[in-house]
């Protein structure tokens, strides 16, 4: 059984608890496995809650509402309550000069509130564990979008740092599983500053890199999944996919051999490549399918007002893609914008500017922003690195900045 603990299109349902600034590191790691209790305990009470064992995590979760849930939104807001509640309560601490500390609540606990005390949290995990396994269950947590839910790094090191430890924690048990979505930069970012001790404990790691083999496969994937197109060509949907030069003439009964006019020009597809990379040389499907959308949608318009100039009967004209091209550009740098708020000061001071710079001026164009950032130069530098904004070359002489950003930046090529 697989549960997804993020909304895969919807606003991120962290996404409140993403900008408390307040929570520290034990702080999540608590909300983290409560929060997993939670989805759990429901599954429980939902799926097998014959046992004495079950009955009685259910009957436990109940009385401190952290189930029955409605969706993982539901779930979120359970937890959050038992943490300000029981965790996070509002008591004060008076200081008796020559005496002892004395804790007093300012809340006044109702009979049923003040016969109650805190779940035992690592114990009530190995008894969900053990139920599960009784009732034949494997379940899996997925977490993903992480970089959306927690934008503002001084939440998002120790969020992200304390999920990791519950992964360690829960990779003891049979029965639960996480598997954790994160991009390469934000573990970087993370682990950088105060390292992560337990990095080594987390053996099952997977990075997921796409060249331009495995691009081209999933773009023909979505072509060949319209039927109509599919009977068009007239061929073996399952054999193409497993014949790269097949795919490839397929791609080019769409597109034109090159987009650019003159002689030694990339063919379209390394075209589109270059230009959806970041600084770290990764192209992401996401700016590939936006490419091809964009560009079908500016077809669609010429189409309609009877301008269309595709070349060579082929259904995407050079215009189009290099329109969609500067749509994409735009997409991701206001993207950037939202991601890395703290950033924009910084992004937007190489408008207008050029695409190569030396190190000493680079820190000169950032100069001002960070005095607006209240960040140093040499941290500022780092995080357009880390970003996939900046590409450092010839061992930190010269940064490059990629085609992905230089439409809506207005960056001219060459250095400055």
């Amino acid at each position: 059984m697989v549960i997804a603990c993020e909304h895969a299109s919807e606003n991120p349902i962290f996404e409140e608890l993403g900008k408390d600034t307040s929570k520290s590191e034990e702080d999540f790691r608590i909300i983290w496995k409560l929060y997993y209790i939670s989805l759990l305990g429901n599954i429980i009470r939902e799926n097998c809650c014959e046992t004495k064992e079950a009955k009685e995590i259910v009957i436990e979760l109940e009385k401190y509402r952290l189930i029955p849930i409605k969706g993982i939104k539901g779930a979120l807001l359970n937890v959050k309550q038992y943490f300000e509640q029981y965790i996070k309560n509002p008591d004060i601490t008076i200081a008796i000069p020559d005496g002892p500390s004395v804790n007093y609540s300012t809340a006044i606990p109702s009979e049923h509130e003040s016969q109650m005390k805190n779940i035992d949290i690592n114990a009530t995990i190995t008894k969900i564990d053990n139920v599960i396994g009784n009732a034949k269950l494997k379940i899996w947590l997925l977490f993903d979008r992480l970089d959306v839910t927690f934008s503002q790094p001084v939440v998002e090191e120790p969020a992200i740092r304390a999920l990791f430890r519950t992964y360690i924690d829960i990779s003891k048990f049979q029965n639960i599983k996480l598997k954790i979505f994160l991009r390469d930069d934000i573990w970087e970012r993370i682990t950088r500053r105060e390292g992560f001790r337990e990095q080594s404990h987390i053996t099952r790691s997977v990075t997921i890199d796409w060249d331009e083999p495995s691009l081209m496969n999933l773009l023909i994937r979505r072509v060949l999944s319209n039927e109509c197109i599919a009977n068009y060509l007239n061929c073996n949907v399952a054999e193409i996919f497993k014949d790269y030069k097949a795919q490839n003439k397929i791609f080019y009964k769409f597109f034109p051999l090159t987009v650019e006019s003159g002689e030694n020009q990339s063919k379209t597809f390394k075209w589109i490549i270059n230009r959806i990379q970041d600084a770290k040389q990764k192209s992401a499907p996401r700016e590939l399918i936006q490419m091809v959308n964009r560009a079908k949608e500016e077809e669609l318009k010429l189409i309609e007002t009877g301008q269309s100039k595709s070349e060579n009967s082929v259904a995407f004209s050079s215009s189009c893609l290099k329109k969609a091209y500067s749509l994409v550009s735009k997409t991701k740098v206001e993207t950037f914008f939202a991601e890395y708020a703290d950033l924009r000061f910084a992004l937007e001071a190489f408008k207008f500017g050029k695409s190569v710079y030396s190190g000493e001026l680079l820190v000169k164009k950032l100069t001002k922003s960070a005095k607006k950032i209240n960040l140093p130069v040499e941290d500022i530098i780092q995080r357009l690195i880390d970003i996939g904004f900046l590409q450092e070359t010839d061992k930190g002489e010269s940064y490059k900045i990629p085609f992905l950003f230089k439409p809506y930046l207005k960056i001219k090529q060459g250095k400055e």
